[in-house]
């Protein structure tokens, strides 16, 4: 039982842990839909089987090792435009408010 409680609990936002293990979720989902034991997996993108178990449980990888995964999985391109369309902060929109009087 935790004995204490996260930010995360109170404002209803996920953690980078949490994101990261549902990351992983969803490639693993992917894998399987595939048809790729772990084995398999590992061997088709050069990730050591431990590190992909590693991923699957945890979420934790290099982003080198994500890479050869989402290329395995033919889904390279998504992780390639990850970032592209990023919107603009307000201060980018409307500039330094402080220069401004």
């Amino acid at each position: 039982m935790k004995r204490y409680i996260e930010l995360s609990d109170i404002l209803h936002v996920p953690s980078i842990d949490k994101e990261m293990v549902a990351l992983a979720k969803r490639v693993k989902e992917i894998r399987r839909r595939r048809g790729y034991s772990q084995a398999q997996f590992a061997d088709r993108s050069g990730v050591s089987l431990g590190s992909i178990k590693r991923f699957e449980r945890t979420g934790e990888i290099s982003l080198r090792h994500l890479w050869s995964i989402a290329e395995a999985l033919e889904i390279g391109d998504e992780l390639s435009s990850l970032f592209t369309a990023v919107a603009k902060t307000r201060k980018e929109i409307w500039g330094n408010e402080d220069d401004a009087n």
